[in-house]
């Protein structure tokens, strides 16, 4: 059962936003709570360790996110689904308990990514037959954030920022108290490019539920590269045309 099913429409939507916008780990967003939106800002303070809900190991990760607009307006449709209990899951299980980050990789993420021609290769199973695959993962989606911030940022300190990199200068550790406005700008400059500015398009994402559109949405359907490492980036597919 996908998460979308347990709370309501576009979970698996959101959660991809959230993974590639804000370039949160899968343990910090598998652990957000209700009440750990505020607003514009999304709260981490809890991280998963097998399965169990643990304080976040250093400063620098344990931080608040700035959400852009858009993203505001969909995390806020997504609240209306939820229990109203300040600390709710806000990906609940249909068991109870936080959704499993390996299960949405396993069960959501890797079959939408090969759905959509990203990052796909064909290796053999068990049987010898010749199945697809994918080499997309939470890695990759944060990777890809860093990617696309970074080039919206016009410091790099603002990149440290967004993704809460241990750093002992006294710049960044006051960035862990606030969310400066440079950092702000350029996460609103990244969401429009990766959505566009269509005043509808709160509402067009509400509607739909299949993680397929949201990568569609996102404009990253098939278009990958390679960093300088080989690791792994999802980019946008009209950006890389024009490249």
């Amino acid at each position: 059962m996908s998460a979308a099913a347990v709370g309501g429409p576009g979970a698996d939507h959101l959660i991809i936003r959230i993974l590639i916008q804000l370039g949160l780990r899968s343990e910090e967003l598998f652990a957000l709570r209700r009440d750990d939106v505020l607003g514009d800002v999304l709260r981490i303070d809890e991280a998963l360790v097998d399965g169990m809900p643990a304080p976040v190991k250093t400063d620098a990760s344990g931080a608040s996110v700035y959400i852009p607009p858009d993203l505001q307006a969909e995390m806020q449709g997504w609240l209306e689904w939820l229990d109203p209990d300040p600390r709710a899951w806000l990906f609940a299980a249909a068991m109870g308990g936080p959704w499993s980050a390996q299960n949405h990789l396993n069960r959501v993420l890797k079959p939408a990514a090969v759905r959509a021609s990203v990052g796909v290769f064909t290796r053999q199973s068990g049987k010898g037959d010749a199945v697809q695959s994918t080499d997309v993962n939470f890695q990759a989606l944060r990777r890809t954030c860093a990617t696309l911030f970074g080039a919206k940022a016009k410091d790099p300190r603002d990149t440290q920022a967004q993704l809460r990199h241990p750093d002992p200068t006294v710049t960044l550790r006051h960035y862990q108290k606030s969310v400066p406005s440079s950092v702000r700008a350029a996460a609103v400059a990244l969401e429009e490019e990766l959505i566009g500015s269509s005043v509808n398009r709160s509402e067009q994402v509400l509607n739909r539920s299949a993680f397929d559109d949201a990568l569609e949405v996102l404009g990253t359907d098939g278009a990958t590269r390679r960093d300088r490492t080989g690791d792994l980036l999802i980019t946008n597919r009209e950006r890389t045309k024009n490249q």
